[in-house]
């Protein structure tokens, strides 16, 4: 005779959704981790070869994209539970406009180095790399989590 099948439930195996959540926040905060680890080694390959070549354009702009990438990720989960509900899309464009297209002109305040005089001038204001950072993280959060869906009426 053969032995009895088992099911996954009867052994203990079956992941309860909580579990589920838990393993994917996990894995999520993993792949985060790596991606903040190889992004600075690519920062720091950046920022040697401005000490060979003296140009600062890719330093500028991972200075810019680096943070605004971030906040995407760090609104993705958000994004995924909004995605699996049922509904229509909407977008908060009062966030957009408000707080989004602020952070964003911050944000890419470093590639303006090299436009023009005014562009110049503009960047040594607001060129603080905090402050850059921040917004860039803003920027991309408020992007991504403007959009959700709003179950239908």
């Amino acid at each position: 005779p053969s032995p009895p099948v088992r099911s996954r439930e009867r052994m203990g195996y079956s992941l309860k959704p909580i579990q589920i959540r838990f393993v994917s926040y996990l894995v999520y905060v993993l792949a985060f981790g790596y991606f903040v680890i190889k992004a600075d080694d690519f920062n720091r390959l950046l920022k040697r070869s401005y000490e060979s070549t003296y140009d600062f354009t890719g330093v500028f702009l991972f200075m810019s994209l680096f943070p605004i990438i971030v906040g995407i990720l760090l609104a993705l989960p958000q994004f995924f539970v909004s995605y699996m509900r049922k509904g229509s899309w909407k977008v908060d464009w009062v966030a957009l406009l408000a707080m989004g297209l602020p952070a964003l002109v911050v944000a890419i305040t470093p590639m303006l180095v090299n436009l023009s005089f005014e562009g110049q001038l503009v960047a040594s204001i607001l060129l603080h790399p905090s402050l850059v950072t921040v917004a860039g993280i803003l920027f991309g959060f408020v992007l991504v989590t403007s959009f959700n869906k709003q179950e239908s009426e």
